[in-house]
């Protein structure tokens, strides 16, 4: 979601903030729970473990085979 061009980004913002403890943007919640803003998304990249902050916030959600993520 674009807060900026959100008609109720400001509270939008600040609501998040107020539940995730994390102001900044972007802020990707998973499963109601944060997973990091920009410096934590690049870590996860770095270590490889993107899919694995998602596979384990969404457990039976999201299927991984051979193809790729069902």
């Amino acid at each position: 979601m674009e807060l900026d061009k959100h008609p109720h980004g400001p509270q939008l913002q600040a609501y998040v903030g107020t539940v995730t403890r994390r102001r900044t943007v972007p802020n990707i919640i998973v499963n109601s729970e944060s997973i990091g803003g920009a410096d934590e998304i690049r870590s996860l990249e770095k270590q490889g473990k993107i899919a694995e902050a998602f596979l384990s916030r969404l457990p039976g959600r999201i299927i991984v085979d051979g193809r790729g993520v069902l």
